[in-house]
């Protein structure tokens, strides 16, 4: 998922949790949330550290 479409998402969630004319959509706010969580679960590997130099 691209930056873009993260915003879009997490834009696209507000909306649909906090307008009250839109009716409850849980099936699409719960696959929309483990999209957005599944984004987070990328391992990157540890940052190597850069030496001091004396």
């Amino acid at each position: 998922m691209s930056e873009a479409e993260f915003d879009r998402t997490l834009n696209e969630l507000d909306r649909l949790l906090n307008d009250p004319t839109i009716p409850m959509q849980a099936e699409r706010i719960w696959t929309m949330l483990a999209d957005v969580a599944s984004r987070n679960l990328v391992i990157q590997p540890p940052a190597i550290p850069t030496p001091i130099a004396v």
